[in-house]
């Protein structure tokens, strides 16, 4: 298991007030503390190791200023059984919610969000999941009804095929700025067009 326990604070501001994002990253080793227990048909002992992620956000705003949404990509760098590389994206969002259009991870006021991804790999030998995770504006008329950035960061890991016996690889939690935000705007817009996302 990767040793790697992380909480990392993210200034920011919102409506001419100040915030900061925590966010918890690290491997699980209580697979229980991350509810994937509920899961039917699910063995929880098979996702320690892998990575965890939390968000919470502290703020000064309140009211509307306090309403926020959360955008995940993932990136999914696959090597196949016959080493072909394969390279595929996803707005991370339950499928009740895409079939809604609704781009959004979580959102309301002060919306948290967590994710303790694993055992993704499918029928590759090696896959690189990557997630941007940003945290956004939402749809109101102080903001001409658009989808914005505020702040993002990045964070995944890397797992194997469980006959190469490799440990998961964990990849750092790091910061990213609005170019980010801006390379992935033409995707959310042809995958949810009814919402109007604009550059940093």
């Amino acid at each position: 298991m990767t040793n790697l326990t992380v909480q990392t604070q993210i200034p920011f501001i919102h409506l001419d007030r100040s915030g900061i994002v925590e966010v918890n990253y690290e491997p699980i080793s209580d697979p229980v503390k991350t509810g994937l227990d509920t899961i039917r048909n699910f063995d929880v002992a098979r996702c320690v190791g892998f990575p965890s992620m939390h968000a919470k956000i502290h703020y000064e705003g309140s009211g509307i200023r306090s309403c926020f949404g959360w955008i995940q990509l993932i990136t999914d760098f696959q090597t196949k059984m016959n080493n072909t590389e394969v390279v595929e994206f996803d707005v991370d969002v339950s499928q009740n919610m895409r079939n809604c259009g609704v781009p959004f991870y979580s959102y309301g006021n002060l919306p948290e969000i967590y994710d303790p991804p694993n055992n993704n790999i499918g029928d590759n030998s090696r896959l690189k999941w990557v997630a941007d995770t940003f945290l956004t504006t939402m749809p109101h008329r102080s903001n001409n009804d658009t989808v914005g950035y505020i702040l993002g960061f990045r964070w995944g890991y890397i797992e194997y095929a469980s006959e190469l016996n490799l440990p998961v690889e964990i990849i750092p939690l790091q910061v990213t700025d609005a170019t980010y935000w801006n390379k992935q705007i033409k995707l959310f817009r042809e995958r949810f067009g009814a919402w109007n996302f604009v550059e940093a």
